[in-house]
């Protein structure tokens, strides 16, 4: 039986011996040119929903009213027992308030002068 699936070529030497003997050149690597970033693409801003502008009421003006700024504690009825006015009024003169356990803290009141 023969060597027929053996390489027997062989060198003896470094890859700079093997260029001398073989009177070549080393190939010149080729170098690809450098991958140029690109810039992210710009996502437009998700629009952020907008709360409903709220649209200034305007009650009549009838009669003689205190303007009055909610502070920090303030219920209608102790703003009511102090102004010796009904909760019931001061609703009446404030319909931005529609529910009479919430007002807001800085809202300007018209409370009816006693």
């Amino acid at each position: 039986m023969g060597h027929e699936n053996v390489d027997l070529d062989l060198f003896k030497g470094t890859y700079a011996d093997f260029l001398k003997w073989a009177n070549a050149k080393a190939p010149t690597p080729v170098t690809p040119p450098p991958v140029q970033p690109q810039p992210a693409p710009v996502q437009p801003p998700t629009p952020q929903p907008q709360p409903p502008t709220p649209q200034p009421v305007t009650p009549p003006v009838l009669g003689n009213f205190i303007k009055y700024t909610v502070k920090k504690d303030d219920t209608l009825g102790g703003i009511s027992l102090k102004y010796h006015t009904t909760v019931d009024a001061i609703m009446a003169a404030n319909p931005q308030i529609t529910n009479r356990n919430i007002i807001g803290l800085g809202w300007v009141l018209k409370i009816p002068a006693a």
